[in-house]
C-alpha cells in the first residue's frame, strides 16, 4: 500500500494504467479494496477521479460496485461533479443510485449544475427516478 493507504490497483487506476490493472485483477487484486485512509475509498472511485473511462469501464465490467460510497460520495457524484460525461454514461449503466445525497445533502445532479457541467446534468435529469405521485 501507498503511504495514503491505496493499493496497487488504486493507483493503477487513479493514473489510467490499463495494462497494469489487468495484470493486477489477474493476480488476484481486490477489487473492493477501501483505502485504509479515512476516505476509504475504492479502486473505481480513483479511476472517476483520475477522469479514466477506460479503467471505469474495465473495473465495472469485473464487478466493482458502482453504488459504493468514499467519504459520503459515490463514483457517480465524482464523475458529475468533475464533468467526466463518459465516465458518467458509464455508472448510470452499471445501475450507479443517481438520488443519492453526499456531503450537504448534493446529488450527482446538484454537483454537476454547481460546477458548471451542463451536458452531464441533463443526462442526470433524463437518469432520475420519478418523483412518487
Amino acid at each position: 500500500r501507498s503511504s495514503d493507504g491505496w493499493t496497487a490497483l488504486h493507483l493503477a487506476a487513479f493514473f489510467g494504467r490499463r495494462e497494469t490493472a489487468e495484470a493486477l485483477l489477474a493476480a488476484g487484486a481486490d477489487i473492493h479494496a477501501r483505502s485504509t485512509n479515512a476516505v476509504e475509498n475504492t479502486p473505481l472511485h480513483a479511476a472517476c477521479a483520475g477522469g479514466h473511462p477506460e479503467l471505469v469501464e474495465l473495473l465495472l465490467a469485473r464487478g466493482s460496485d458502482a453504488s459504493a460510497t468514499a467519504a459520503g460520495w459515490t463514483s457517480l457524484q465524482i464523475a458529475a461533479g468533475s464533468g467526466a460525461r463518459r465516465i458518467v454514461e458509464l455508472l448510470l449503466a452499471a445501475g450507479a443510485p443517481v438520488d443519492v445525497r453526499g456531503q450537504g445533502g448534493r446529488t450527482a445532479l446538484d454537483l454537476a449544475r454547481e460546477r458548471g457541467h451542463p451536458d452531464v446534468a441533463d443526462l442526470l435529469t433524463s437518469a432520475a427516478p420519478a418523483p412518487p405521485a
